[in-house]
């Protein structure tokens, strides 16, 4: 897996404010680099945590708290 990260320290960008080899031009690119830069965040704040990635279509936990369930 590459490493994607912005060249200043503690600014994050997203979309079409970075580049790298093989990026799709898609807004869906945009959703999935918003996904990146989320669990790099949490990997700075939170060194020693496992992250637990869920989504909400298939995560009770998450429906339950979000009041969907």
């Amino acid at each position: 897996m590459s490493k994607v990260e912005p060249s200043a320290r503690l600014t994050t960008t997203a979309a079409s404010f970075n580049t790298y080899p093989g990026k799709l031009k898609l807004i869906l690119s945009g959703f999935h680099e918003a996904a990146l830069m989320a669990q790099a965040a949490h990997r700075y704040v939170h060194p020693d945590k496992v992250l637990r990635f869920q989504y909400t279509t298939s995560s009770s936990e998450l429906q339950r708290l979000l009041k969907v369930a």
